[in-house]
Order: structure tokens, then sequence, then C-alpha cells
């Protein structure tokens, strides 16, 4: 399915659809615009108070129109807002199509533990990851993809899906912050991943564990061979280096210090690389490394037999922004050119 924000329209028997939503972040614009013109009407009304008595404007100003400036500010606030929904391109497609795919689904656990922040490879161990499954999602077709986030614990961040620019937007939002209890519970994230696979699904399944492997603390061999037994290929990707690393105290971005031991030692962090290659190992899978290009993962991933599966999709998009562009540069051009004077019917009406 085309990504965008869908809204099923049952009443008139479309689907609505947003192409690019996130222009109507923007909309936050409009009530910051309310304030300023409500704190400048305020301060307007007070200094002309100072200069001149009320029961004497209408006399020193008596072209001063009470209401245009409001009717200009909504006119130009209903322009600015027809024109971000423009720019979001509101769809709308009817068709229904069932549309056959060939695919694998696979689960991406990504260690979020406090080492992943470790730089001994740039710009650290968790970027360079995030990079690296941006990398691999761009690669991929029509492979259904989930991320898991580990640490002490884990827990799915999101579920399968082919929407892949999604998956990218979600992989962006991942930090060290995301779990409370540290550790490196490989073991928990492969169980969660082999729970997360749909249990009637006709696809091949693979799970792909990126991590530094350090202070792993389950059963993972156990979980991995439970998943060969299900026919479910384990992968990993090493994060570190052997020579290793401290872990930095990262806060807002600045690195605040180094994390110790109870005896005040710097804590260093390195990669168990043979950890990793074992588990791959006895997955079915392979180990690679942070410097391995991604499409080295892909032709293993891509190896694996790809079954058919099928779904159904919203086809022929129709874009209806012309409306909504029309009406914002009305809307614009009618507070640009509206006089801030009474119009002059109103003034021999004396109203």
């Amino acid at each position: 399915m085309n990504s965008g924000y869908i809204l099923s329209l049952q009443s008139i028997g479309d689907v609505a659809r947003f192409q690019y939503p996130w222009f109507l972040n923007a909309l936050w614009i409009l009530p910051i615009f309310i304030v300023l013109f409500v704190v400048y009407r305020v301060r307007r009304k007070k200094t002309l108070k100072k200069l001149v008595s009320e029961k004497l404007q209408k006399t020193v100003v008596p072209d001063q129109s009470k209401y245009k400036p409001t009717f200009k500010f909504i006119a130009f606030l209903l322009g600015i807002f027809f024109l971000i929904v423009a720019c979001a391109n509101l769809q709308f497609g009817g068709k229904k199509q069932e549309v056959t795919r060939k695919g694998i689904d696979i689960m991406l656990c990504l260690d979020v533990s406090n080492s992943m922040n470790a730089q001994d490879i740039q710009p650290n161990r968790l970027e360079r990851a995030k990079l690296y499954i941006s990398s691999l999602i761009e690669q991929l077709g029509s492979d259904r993809i989930g991320i898991i986030v580990f640490a002490g614990d884990a827990f799915v961040q999101l579920p399968l899906t082919t929407d892949h620019a999604a998956a990218k937007m979600f992989l962006n939002t991942i930090n060290t912050n995301l779990m409370p209890v540290q550790g490196t519970a490989i073991g928990r994230a492969i169980e969660l991943s082999m729970e997360s696979f749909p249990k009637e699904s006709k696809r091949n399944q693979a799970i792909v564990v990126i991590t530094d492997g350090e202070n792993h603390e389950d059963d993972a061999d156990g979980a991995i061979k439970n998943a060969k037994e299900k026919n479910i290929k384990t992968f990993t990707v090493g994060m570190g280096s052997e020579k290793g690393s401290p872990i930095p105290i990262v806060q807002n971005g600045q690195i605040l210090g180094y994390r110790k031991d109870a005896q005040g030692n710097t804590i260093t962090t390195r990669l168990n690389e043979q950890m990793l290659f074992d588990l791959a190992e006895s997955g079915g899978g392979k180990y690679f490394n942070a410097y391995s290009p991604s499409e080295d993962l892909f032709k293993e991933l891509n190896s694996i037999k790809k079954t058919e599966s099928e779904s159904v999709e919203y086809t022929d998009y129709e874009d209806h922004f012309w409306g909504f562009l029309l009406l914002g540069f009305i809307f614009i051009i009618v507070a640009i050119s509206l006089p801030d004077k009474k119009w002059k019917w109103l003034r021999k009406a004396n109203l």
C-alpha cells in the first residue's frame, strides 16, 4: 500500500488520504498567529487610548474600521489553512483490487542498551546500526518488515508492514532511552519476533539481530534453535569493535562523562563477535559486522524462497489539491488587498 495517512470514508464509498500528511503539522502555526494577533490588537487599543480618548477617536480617526482588521485576519488564517491542506494533497481512490505479492517476513531486532552509545564506530553504534537498517530497507521489495527494540527486555516498535517509508520513520525515533531496564536480552527479542509473526502466514520468515552482543543474559542460543526448528533463519550483525570504547553518558545530545563501575573505573564495552557468529551459525543464518555492506545481508535474505500472499489495495488515487489551493489564494488576496478603512457606503450611513 502506498504510504500516507488513510481515512475510510464509508459514506461515499471512497478512500481518502493525504499523500504528504507531514505538511499538516504546519497547522500548529495557526494558533500562534491567533495569539500574536490578539496581543497586537490589545496593545494597539491601549496605545490609542493613551493618545486619544475613546470618545474622540471617532472624530480624530473617522475612517477607522472596528471589524475590518479582524475580518482580514480571519481571511488570512483561512488562506494559510487551505494552502497547508493543499500541500498535504488530499486524494480519493475507490477502486479495490487483489494484489499478489512475493516476499518474506523479516523482524529486525535492534539493541538499544546504553553500550550502543559507544563511539568505537562513528558516529556511534546505534546510529551506525540505524544507517545500516535504513540502507537494507531501501533494497527490500515486497518483503514485510517489523522492528523490535531490546535491552534488558524487548518490545515491538513496529509490527510487520509493507510500508517501508513508515518503517524508516519509526527507525528514526529509536534511541537508548526507550528501555528502562538495561542488559542485552537477545533471547527475549528472538522469542518476541516469533510471537510477532502471523501464525497462519504462508510466508517464509527471518530474524535479523543488530547488537554489540555484550552482557547477553538469557538463553539466546536456545531461542535461536527454537526459531530454526520452525524454519526461521536468524542473522546477526555486530556493531562495535573488539578493541572497545568507554560508554558515554548522553543527555540532550551532549556527552556528560563516561560510565564507571563500583570501584570508579571507566567501563569499556567491546563487541562480542564470536558469540554473535555462533548464534548466527546455530540459527542457520550468517554473521555480518558493521563494516559489511548491507547488500551482503540483503543477498542472503533475498535467497530465501519468497512466497505469494494476497492483499486488498486501493488504487487509482486522484489529486484534489486544486480546490484548496484556489481557496487559499483567494483568501490571501482578500486579506492583502482589503483596506483597513471603512467602506464608503458605511461611512456615509454613519454605521
